[in-house]
């Protein structure tokens, strides 16, 4: 591992905006762009049987850390621990290459992997979900790619 990347909060779809803002104004953080994302791309990533979702996230910079606010216009999934439930969602990680770690990994019992790893819409990052059913927790595992 590199370094801790960010760390996820879902939120309802009504709250998007105001915890954006609630977050910008207790760390002094600085808003990112807000993105889309729909269902093709999130069941690529982290196949929880999203149906017929949209997603809207942003990230927001506070120090050299990273808060992602994320909401989802549809909540149905098939697993019991959701990506899209309020709370923290999932702690994400920068590593030197998402590969080896799915390598390193694929073995672990103990380690749920939601998908092969993946380039993200804006071919900026390679990553994958994994769940840890002893943390009861997801991790995003990201490289950053070179942009050509």
């Amino acid at each position: 591992m590199t370094d801790f990347r960010h760390a996820g909060i879902a939120v309802y779809w009504d709250d998007f905006q105001d915890s954006i803002d609630l977050i910008e104004m207790m760390f002094d953080g600085v808003q990112g762009p807000v993105m889309e994302e729909n269902t093709k791309f999130l069941n690529k990533c982290a196949p929880y049987g999203f149906v017929s979702m949209y997603a809207r996230t942003c990230k927001i910079t506070i120090g050299s850390g990273i808060v992602e606010v994320l909401s989802f216009s549809n909540r149905e999934s098939k697993l019991p621990l959701k990506l899209e439930d309020s709370g923290l969602t999932h702690l994400a990680f920068t590593v030197p290459s998402v590969d080896a770690v799915h390598e390193r990994i694929k073995k672990m019992k103990e380690i749920f992997i939601h998908a092969k790893p993946q380039i993200s819409p804006d071919n900026r990052v390679k990553l994958m979900f994994v769940y840890s059913r002893m943390l009861n927790c997801n991790f995003e595992l990201v490289e950053e790619l070179s942009i050509k």
